[in-house]
């Protein structure tokens, strides 16, 4: 669904490699790394469960290819960085979270990091309006197992699933798992940094977990194409409030959101020396991004 989409918004000649397949990835994830099969293109987007993300990469070096990925599949350092020196030496460009959230959230926070602020808070809200669960059940499963990243008096360090709940602008957030933590913490350096969620999408996420962690037998709920619904991350400053949404009036919401706003880094993925996460791309670049996001239907975006 998202790579047929991120295509389709680019309105180029593409050919979608169809790995949406269960037993293609497995066999993908059995293939020995060094007998992967060099493919003929210039351009690999990866749109397979982020525990996939080493045969992609390993698969856009054979290949000689540029690459683009959507998630980080690492809860303590993205796998993306043990591969930046091998692209840098093979002259190969790519862009890692290249979404939404991890994407435009990574070029807010930057942003805000930018004026100086110590106290960064990320606030995502994930509002579908059906009782369908829209994340890829392995990776929701691994998700929710792993404990989430801040960053406190510049040191990382973890804290529990769904704790420290906040209220803001009316809704109830939660600490949870959010994969551009990692990569600003490393990338942007910054003194304090706390990501938390919430919204109709988290909340039934919440029950799942607890169903979980007292051991019951978890029952997902239908999946299946999401209509309607809106996301949005707030970066709070203390000061100021930047934000970034996304509504969507039928489709697959959180494919579209990746798909959105991917083609959009993807312009820029020159730009990238190497291998390079939203934050590491030049200024002028993050901010050009930002503005041609803006201009996507269904985007709401004040920075």
């Amino acid at each position: 669904m998202v790579a047929r989409e991120f295509c389709s918004l680019l309105k180029g000649d593409f050919r979608v490699v169809s790995g949406e397949r269960p037993e293609w990835a497995k066999d993908f994830l059995k293939a020995d790394v060094r007998k992967l099969k060099r493919l003929d293109t210039e351009f690999i987007v990866n749109t397979l469960p982020s525990g996939l993300n080493r045969r992609a990469l390993e698969l856009a070096l054979n290949s000689n290819a540029d690459y683009l990925d959507f998630a980080t599949f690492s809860s303590v350092r993205p796998e993306h960085f043990d591969y930046k020196k091998e692209f840098l030496r093979e002259g190969l460009s790519g862009i890692a979270n290249a979404g939404l959230a991890p994407g435009m959230s990574n070029l807010l926070v930057a942003h805000a990091d930018g004026g100086g602020y110590r106290d960064i808070e990320l606030f995502m809200l994930e509002d579908g309006n059906s009782q369908k669960l829209s994340w890829n059940y392995r990776d929701f499963l691994y998700t929710i197992s792993d404990r989430p990243v801040w960053v406190e008096n510049g040191r990382m360090v973890k804290v529990g699933q769904y704790s420290h709940p906040r209220a803001f602008r009316g809704r109830k957030f939660y600490a949870f798992y959010a994969d551009e933590a990692l990569s600003l913490f490393y990338n942007l350096r910054p003194q304090n940094l706390r990501v938390r969620a919430g919204g109709r999408d988290i909340e039934q996420a919440r029950q799942i977990f607890r169903k979980k962690s007292r051991g019951k037998k978890i029952g997902f709920p239908e999946k299946g194409p999401r209509k309607g619904g809106s996301y949005r991350i707030f970066v709070k400053t203390g000061e100021k409030i930047l934000s970034a949404g996304f509504k969507r009036k039928e489709g697959n919401l959180i494919a579209g959101l990746a798909a959105g706003f991917g083609h959009l880094f993807f312009k820029y993925i020159s730009s990238a020396e190497g291998l390079a996460f939203p934050e590491e791309l030049p200024a002028a670049v993050q901010r050009r991004i930002i503005r041609n996001a803006q201009k996507q239907p269904g985007a709401e975006i004040n920075i």
